[in-house]
């Protein structure tokens, strides 16, 4: 009896004050009937009669995260339940952790500096190519493999991290600040003719930033660019935050998106602000059917508030908002709560997605490597969008 009321304990905490604080569970549970705990009571005696007697071993924990995993991932496709460690990783790949910008080679044993991204944190600390890699924070490098290696140079961003290198046998040391590495979602490259290239890969912390620097570069060092394509090919979503700040770099005004719910403390109304970068009737987007969430909110409401040409093929068809509930033990619910609406209440059908204005098949592999002229030539989609605006590839 003392482990079943404890399993009914667990119960309880799990659905009443870690998911959401006040009388959500009985408000929930009484529409079951006059007992509002009945239903929580069966789930406990049931977990407790697994435990006691299915063929394997099990935790009352472990079981319980099994039942809210099938329970949540049953309400909808985008609904999910992640354990501790799961949400954790999760919250690693979305912050974006901060990284040196370096690619490293193993050379008779040792690691070796094969190239730097420009502008990147190692880049900017004077590393070099050829410098031979001999420790990390004091940890040789000989024997790393480059999954552990990887782990050393990574970060919270902002960090240092201090690397021991030879540099023509000559020994030094020098610190690093970690940051997000701009092509590690961002990429950009002008082009011929005055256009320009820009990839997102993302819509992690940051990416909207990081492309407005690019685009202010740009401007300081040659000129804005008088065209645009913007990848957002292979671009599953993300941060809306981040899409719709990206959105508001281009649009002056009217809606970017709202946000429409059930529940009415969910619903959000974003608009655009007064002092666009770059006109998106000079921009064509390359989308295809692994383009979702926030990169077919982003595309979406550059060809309604813009005028941008969409070129490609049929987007994934993610038109919903999902919010994620943390439970003290680090486990956590992302849980649909809303849609997307586009200005005009244009809205992003499952499994329908966005309609490009120019169909062009997409290529069996997209080349993402090489200069803009070489991927063009083995990329019709990329050449198509280029032309658009008079960029000879």
């Amino acid at each position: 009896m003392h482990r079943l009321f404890a399993a009914f304990l667990l119960v309880t905490a799990v659905f009443g004050g870690g998911l959401i604080a006040g009388s959500w569970t009985v408000r929930a549970a009484a529409a079951e009937g006059a007992d509002p705990y009945a239903p929580l009571s069966r789930f406990a005696r049931t977990l407790v009669a697994i435990q006691d007697n299915h063929v394997s071993a099990h935790t009352i924990g472990g079981l319980a995260d099994q039942a809210l995993d099938g329970l949540v991932e049953a309400l909808d496709p985008h609904s999910h339940w992640f354990t501790a460690d799961e949400w954790a990783t999760r919250q690693a790949d979305t912050e974006g952790e901060g990284e040196v910008g370096v690619e490293l080679r193993r050379i008779d044993g040792q690691w070796v500096v094969e190239r730097l991204v420009p502008g990147a944190p190692a880049a900017l600390a004077g590393i070099q190519a050829a410098d031979v890699l001999q420790a990390v924070e004091g940890e040789p490098t000989t024997g790393l493999d480059e999954e552990e290696l990887h782990a050393l140079l990574q970060g919270p961003r902002g960090s240092g991290v201090l690397v021991s290198i030879t540099r023509d046998q000559a020994p030094m040391d020098v610190t690093i600040v970690r940051d997000l590495v701009l092509n590690s979602a961002v990429h950009g490259e002008r082009g011929p003719e005055g256009c320009a290239y820009i990839r997102v890969a993302t819509f992690q912390r940051h990416v909207a930033a990081d492309v407005h620097d690019l685009l202010q570069r740009w401007g300081r060092d040659e000129g804005l660019p008088s065209s645009l394509v913007l990848d957002l090919r292979n671009n599953g979503g993300g941060l809306i935050d981040e899409a719709v700040a990206m959105a508001d770099l281009f649009l002056e005004s009217g809606t970017i998106v709202e946000v429409a719910a059930r529940n009415p403390a969910h619903n959000e109304l974003h608009t655009a602000t007064e002092g666009r970068i770059l006109d998106p009737a000079r921009t064509v987007i390359l989308v295809n059917g692994n383009t979702a969430s926030g990169a077919e909110l982003l595309a979406g409401a550059l060809r309604i508030g813009g005028g941008s040409k969409i070129l490609g093929s049929h987007t994934y068809g993610k038109g919903t908002l999902q919010r994620v509930y943390e439970l003290d033990n680090g486990a956590a619910m992302s849980l649909t709560v809303a849609h997307y609406l586009l200005d005009g209440g244009v809205f992003i059908a499952p499994g329908e997605g966005l309609t490009p204005d120019i169909a062009v098949d997409a290529p069996a592999e997209i080349p993402w490597t090489g200069t803009l002229p070489h991927r063009a030539s083995l990329d019709d989609q990329l050449a198509q969008a280029l032309a658009i605006h008079g960029c000879s590839p």
